[in-house]
């Protein structure tokens, strides 16, 4: 998805793949703005790849890819977690 404001040369927001599980959504404008020639164009892609551009994120360890749940576990009054984490 690329977001143009005021200049339809160079986008402000490049986002290189949406993730999702549907195939149809919405937009939603918030806060104190005044929206004025919006365009919107079903199905038009104007020069946009099919395939999904390289996403920054893939290689940041600072986003959870893949977890599993486990059960809860009851730990001992007055365990300092703190301080088994700073270590």
């Amino acid at each position: 998805m690329k977001v143009y404001v005021n200049d339809m040369t160079h986008p402000v927001i490049h986002i290189p793949r949406l993730e999702g599980n549907t195939s149809s959504g919405t937009l939603a404008f918030d806060g104190k703005v005044v929206i004025s020639n919006l365009v919107v164009k079903h199905n038009v892609v104007e020069g946009l790849q099919p395939e999904s551009g390289i996403d920054p994120t893939d290689n940041d360890t600072r986003y959870l890819r893949k977890w599993k749940i486990s059960e809860p576990i009851i730990a001992d009054e007055g365990i300092d977690f703190e301080m088994i984490l700073s270590n």
